[in-house]
């Protein structure tokens, strides 16, 4: 989808569900969508989904290549579970 317009962008965005609901969704900032554009080129469509899913104090890289264990703790962390093991 390279050379996307932001028009045509926003146009795939308010589409319907199959549902017949209306999708509603946080619009990026321009100049967040073009960060990501000029700094990881990007495609127009995909830093603008980036945009609308990633904080932007958190890294890219990061949220590209999320991993469940980024999320969990150690088990062995808790509480008498090395005995329980």
């Amino acid at each position: 989808m390279q050379g996307v317009t932001t028009s045509s962008t926003a146009n795939l965005i308010s589409t319907l569900s199959l549902k017949g609901k209306k999708w509603v969704l946080n619009q990026p900032s321009e100049v967040s969508v073009l960060n990501l554009i000029q700094k990881y080129n990007f495609p127009e469509v995909v830093a603008h989904l980036i945009a609308q899913r990633c904080p932007e104090h958190l890294d890219v890289h990061k949220f590209l290549s999320t991993k469940i264990k980024d999320y969990f703790q150690d088990p062995f962390s808790l509480k008498d579970m090395p005995q329980g093991h």
